[in-house]
């Protein structure tokens, strides 16, 4: 008698945390509003969110891995010597250290050229316990195998062991960088004596050297190998547990930088929601906001200059997305005279920008930029207050539409007397490059501040009336129109071009550009921190399938709010593009 062996069902991991919960089986496929057949049926919300749980208690497992801040094995030792070597060691970064704002008549000063400083490679006492004192063939294999893009795939197993920590700031050096600050790669802003700024202060300063191996661990981890998590999350650990502990010796460019990298990783997981409300991201926004405005000496160094301003734009771009934890950085700034500290331009653009008129054209188009941080600044935290007052009803629709007016007509006129004509048909030239991306910068945010004025300052806005729907469609066009001109020169990891694309798919009536929009935003899925901009494109279609709902039963896509959307599907939209 022939007996037939049963058929074993393969377990998927891949359904939605609700029917998974519910131990039933999920189809995996998903409606117009994101929901799998058997939540829709039963009209439960299905929540597609990732939870990760991680064991590493086990014998085996200490044995094979460095299991960090347990027993003598950490893979890198907080020594009180090293902090002491950092905070003594004389800063003498690019110029003097000034505090301007776009009214300052000082900007001219960003032309001082970079003083030669003293080598970051000053030999410390080695952090690095006796067992992991990797030899200089080891780090140069490591550089090879980064440089010809061939790492093993058992290289970074479990993320925590000594062969692991060397190549951590190698990939953070190559790969993260670029994800998480596009734009000082572009233009070099990060490196210094022929050195990434961040890595090799990190050589001295071991809490940074943590967080720099928690994100990139992190990258890898949310793309596709997620057992490397779990050593993101020790490296983070480690990492805070020496914020708590920090002596106030500590060299602050050193814990500006450190606080930086945890913010950013404190944004991609806040938008994976690990966990459910994590909101320490605010927490790094606040010591930040008090790093940045306070005297750091004699000097300045180009990159934390660079990365002041920029995370203003992060911190505003939080409050625009609607988090109420947000504010901390700009509140700052508005309150210390909207100034922050300014980078100088190296020696290679200063040559760049010796033709003539070169670099007064230069400073004219980076005040722009200037002008539209403030922007940004001030209009988060208008929105801040809006969403807050219009549920209880404070603020009256007359009230409502004067102020939009007000702080529209301010920011048109604002940007006419201190853009001249001739930048919006300056010859791009290859070697003034540097002119033509500034601007292009400044234009693109100006329209994404007036057209998230003209519709998102609060929930519904264009339900009490559409005054600037034809300005809106120019912004929309233009922005669309931007995106796709700089997708030609192959620019699709700047991940500010993500928000510009979302809020133009998202308000533009024209549906060839709302599919453009999200066909772009496809484009650019590796920009950001692995997934960060598949998650925009996510929130994109969500919106355009309700707004095509809402048309299809008589009513209007205006009903439709991106911000009280993503929070009734669970969303957490901290930056777009993070």
């Amino acid at each position: 008698m022939e007996t037939s062996q049963a058929t074993i069902a393969q377990r998927s991991y891949t359904g939605c945390r609700t029917c998974r919960q519910r131990k039933v089986k999920c189809d995996e496929n998903r409606d117009e509003i994101g929901r799998c057949n058997s939540c829709s049926r039963l009209n439960r919300p299905c929540d597609w969110t990732r939870e990760y749980k991680f064991i590493d208690t086990s014998r085996d497992v200490e044995r094979q891995y460095i299991v960090l801040g347990k027993g003598p094995h950490q893979a890198v030792d907080n020594d009180e010597s090293v902090n002491e070597t950092i905070s003594t060691e004389v800063a003498v970064r690019s110029r003097p250290l000034m505090f301007i704002n776009s009214s300052s008549g000082d900007l001219a000063a960003t032309m001082i050229p970079a003083e030669p400083r003293t080598s970051r490679n000053v030999t410390p006492q080695d952090s690095r316990p006796a067992s992991d004192s990797s030899s200089e063939d080891s780090d140069t294999q490591s550089v090879e195998l980064v440089q010809a893009s061939q790492i093993p795939f058992d290289i970074m197993n479990y993320g925590t062991r000594t062969r692991d920590n060397a190549i951590h700031p190698l990939l953070f050096d190559k790969i993260v960088c670029r994800k998480i600050m596009p734009m000082a790669v572009r233009f070099k802003l990060n490196i210094e004596d022929n050195q990434n700024v961040l890595v090799s202060t990190a050589k001295q300063f071991p809490p940074l050297r943590h967080a720099i191996c928690a994100i990139t661990l992190l990258n890898s981890g949310m793309k596709n190998r997620p057992e490397l998590v779990a050593g993101s999350f020790q490296h983070y650990d480690q990492a805070i547990t020496a914020c708590r502990s920090m002596p106030p010796s500590t060299n602050p460019e050193a814990v500006f930088f450190l606080h930086f990298v945890l913010l950013m990783y404190d944004i991609a997981c806040a938008s994976q929601r690990w966990p459910e409300n994590r909101s320490s991201w605010a927490l790094h926004l606040r010591k930040l906001a008090s790093l940045a405005h306070e005297p750091a000496g004699s000097a300045v160094g180009r990159l934390k200059a660079y990365l002041s301003w920029y995370v203003l734009l992060l911190d505003a771009q939080a409050g625009l997305a609607g988090n109420p934890e947000a504010g901390h950085y700009t509140r700052a700034f508005l309150d210390n005279g909207r100034s922050l500290p300014v980078w100088p331009i190296s020696r290679s653009q200063q040559v760049i920008l010796s033709a003539p008129d070169a670099m007064d054209t230069f400073l004219q188009a980076h005040k722009l930029s200037l002008i539209t941080f403030e922007m940004f600044a001030e209009q988060s935290q208008a929105s801040l207050s809006f969403r807050s007052t219009f549920r209880d009803r404070h603020v009256g629709l007359q009230e409502r539409l004067d102020f939009i007016q007000d702080l529209s007509n301010r920011h048109a006129e604002k940007w006419r007397a201190n853009c001249p004509a001739y930048l919006e048909t300056w010859d791009d030239k290859s070697d003034l490059g540097i002119i033509r991306g500034t601007y292009n910068f400044a234009r693109l945010q100006y329209s994404v501040l007036q057209l998230y004025l003209h519709t998102s300052i609060y929930p519904y806005q264009r339900l009490d009336g559409d005054v600037f729907s034809v300005e809106d469609t120019e912004h929309c066009t233009y922005i669309i129109d931007t995106v796709r001109q700089s997708f030609v020169f192959n620019d699709k990891e700047n991940h500010h071009l993500a928000p510009a694309l979302f809020l133009a798919g998202a308000a533009t009536k024209n549906l060839s550009e709302k599919a453009a929009a999200l066909i772009m935003l496809q484009e650019m899925e590796h920009a950001g921190l692995s997934g960060a901009v598949a998650r925009v494109r996510h929130v994109l279609e969500l919106v355009i399938k309700e707004q095509a709902k809402k048309e299809m039963s008589g009513g209007s896509a205006d009903e439709v709010d991106w911000i009280e959307l993503s929070k009734e599907h669970g969303l957490k939209n901290v930056v777009f593009g993070m």
